[in-house]
């Protein structure tokens, strides 16, 4: 059985760190996990940069809460 893991993280404009924290996450040996990125209303290019890396791994979901 596989164990699942859930990482939640939770970001606004983080564009100039969002790419190391999840390449960080990939690079694990541990590939039975979730990723949910909640993007807090971020008005740089954070959601663009999470929507590329949902769209390359199907263990990341990205979700953006719009003021």
């Amino acid at each position: 059985m596989n164990n699942k893991l859930t990482i939640g993280m939770i970001v606004y404009n983080a564009e100039s760190t969002i790419n190391s924290a999840i390449d960080s996450l990939l690079a694990q040996d541990y590939p039975y996990f979730k990723l949910l990125i909640f993007d807090d209303a971020s008005t740089d290019a954070t959601a663009q940069i999470c929507i590329k890396y949902q769209s390359i791994d199907s263990r990341i979901k990205y979700y953006r809460h719009n003021n």
